[in-house]
């Protein structure tokens, strides 16, 4: 979601956007080591550890100086 705000030469814009963070390990194996030759080592897949649901707020403040080329810029989110 955004929507912006105007007044004169300045303008307010606010946003929430929706993140969803997966991680995921594939099965893994590799052969016996040098020093452990009887124990070969493996692991199966991980998946969603973690999953993280959040909301991601910005922000952003423009004001233009001179009605031409020349802004002020600031932004700011998670």
């Amino acid at each position: 979601m955004q929507d912006s705000y105007s007044v004169k030469r300045f303008t307010l814009t606010g946003g929430l956007r929706y993140e969803r963070v997966e991680s995921y390990l594939p099965a893994q194996s590799s052969p016996p080591s040098k020093y452990f030759p009887d124990s070969p080592r493996s692991f199966t897949a991980v998946h969603n550890s973690p999953l993280w649901h959040t909301a991601g707020p910005r922000l952003a403040a423009i004001y233009d100086v001179d009605g031409g080329k020349t802004a002020i810029k600031f932004s700011a989110g998670r």
